[in-house]
């Protein structure tokens, strides 16, 4: 029986290490995306080859398990830029990451995934992303932690109700800026290409369906308020 459980539990951590990797890359290459377009706008090829090397070595170093190389190339690249919360949501990812694999350090890792989670909230407290990333970090904070489960649900299942509010308005606010929603495309239009809202949204119901359904099997319904 431990064995078979052993067994799921494995398999569950390489799906969720392997969502960590790729949500890594997926920021950096939006980030990335977003420096190249304000570089050229103001002619800056600085910026664009800083932030490129900036990803490659933060990935480089996930990949051989260097974590604390990794963040502090997330520190350095903070330095010039301290407003930007796509970065402590890296930041965040990374020490997620480290907490799956140091199981002896585990509560202490995931204590600095959710400081640096809540560090890119205060930063953009409306960003769409952000809320969004921030709720999927509590939620497997949630399933790594033994002690502070009950907890970290509550903290996933608050943002993704706030993700929910957010969306719902008429506007909305990504990497700092905030574009206009044309409630007939239910879509905004940023550098020349529209994109939808209704996928966010979906994605954000099945988050909530399964952080209802992750908290009742924890047993921490009576933790919540109605």
């Amino acid at each position: 029986m431990y064995s078979a459980g052993a067994t799921t539990m494995n398999r569950v951590f390489n799906l969720w290490l392997t969502w960590l990797i790729l949500s890594l890359a997926i920021i950096a290459i939006l980030v990335f995306a977003l420096i190249r377009i304000r570089g050229r706008r103001l002619g800056n090829q600085e910026d664009q080859t800083a932030l490129g090397n900036y990803g490659a070595e933060v990935n480089d170093y996930l990949k051989q398990g260097r974590y604390d190389e990794a963040v502090q190339v997330a520190f350095n690249a903070l330095r010039d830029t301290p407003r930007d919360a796509s970065i402590y949501d890296q930041i965040a990812l990374i020490y997620l990451m480290r907490a799956g694999k140091d199981s002896a350090a585990r509560e202490r890792w995931i204590a600095e995934a959710a400081t640096y989670s809540n560090k890119a909230l205060s930063r953009e407290p409306d960003g769409a992303i952000i809320i969004r990333d921030a709720a999927r970090t509590f939620e497997t904070a949630a399933d790594l932690s033994p002690s502070n489960r009950c907890f970290y649900y509550g903290r996933a299942t608050e943002l993704s109700d706030h993700l929910k509010r957010v969306l719902g308005k008429d506007y909305i606010t990504i990497g700092g800026e905030t574009y206009v929603v044309d409630p007939s495309r239910k879509g905004f239009v940023a550098y020349g290409q529209t994109f939808r809202v209704e996928p966010l949204l979906a994605e954000n119901e099945k988050l909530l369906e399964r952080l209802k359904t992750k908290t009742a099997q924890a047993g921490c319904l009576s933790d919540r308020s109605n």
